[in-house]
């Protein structure tokens, strides 16, 4: 709806491509994983409470995602693991306690650094003053 508007008053034209960012792939860690597949009856959920997260049943999709929002970074599953997973883990600020990093590899995972692609949108013209209504 809010595109629309933008094309209909700012005559906007835009183009969607991928591109290559520096960001953080989800990976099984050589070891395999080492996670519980969730209750068949436990609903999706995630929860952060401060540096300790908590899920009874999250994909491997999820995860990354979740991850990327703590991270404030790109970050991709590359796990190939299907189904639902439950995860918890709790990790220290600084040096009082494990990274989110060395707290993920208790899981079986690890974060690496990649380039990964993205979805963005392109703007290939937008007027500056809107159309009146």
């Amino acid at each position: 709806m809010l595109q629309s508007l933008l094309v209909e008053r700012f005559r906007l034209k835009l183009h969607r491509e991928t591109r290559s960012v520096s960001g953080l792939v989800l990976v099984v860690a050589k070891n395999g994983p080492k996670l519980k597949p969730a209750n068949q009856e436990a609903k999706a959920s995630i929860s952060w409470i401060g540096r300790k997260m908590s899920s009874a049943s999250i994909s491997m999709e999820a995860l990354a995602n979740s991850l990327a929002r703590q991270l404030k970074q790109v970050v991709v599953d590359g796990t190939s693991l299907k189904g639902s997973f439950e995860i918890n883990f709790e990790y220290g600020p600084d040096d009082t306690g494990p990274s989110i990093f060395s707290a993920i590899q208790t899981l079986g995972l690890r974060l690496q650094s990649a380039k990964v692609p993205v979805d963005v949108a392109v703007i290939d013209h937008i007027e500056k003053v809107p159309t009146e209504n």
